[in-house]
């Protein structure tokens, strides 16, 4: 029931058939990774590029949030305001976000 010395000796009370399988978790291009000398001066310096949809999502999430952040303070006023009215304001809110970041 072992292999190479792995494994157990006897599958009984194991709960187990027994069986070895390989390693998924091994990968040899890392197996010699401290006996080999590290190359120097190999850096390659990478740049990223985003993608123009996230950095708008990015830029509407954060007018969202202050938006949101309006409506919290709207809606904690004790002058009580309906909800139309809160609507209203926080898509003037909104509106005011969007030119001054556009």
């Amino acid at each position: 029931m072992s292999y190479n010395g792995i494994g157990l000796s006897s599958a009984k009370g194991s709960s187990t058939s027994g069986y070895v399988q390989q390693s998924l978790a091994f990968n040899a291009k890392r197996q010699n990774t401290k006996t080999e000398p590290k190359k120097a001066d190999t850096h390659e310096q990478r740049t990223f590029v985003q993608d123009e949809s996230i950095i708008s999502h990015k830029a509407r999430r954060e007018i969202e949030v202050l938006v949101s952040e309006y409506r919290d303070t709207l809606e904690d006023d004790p002058a009580e305001l309906s909800d139309d009215t809160i609507e209203k304001k926080c898509e003037e809110y909104r509106n005011s976000l969007l030119t001054r970041k556009g």
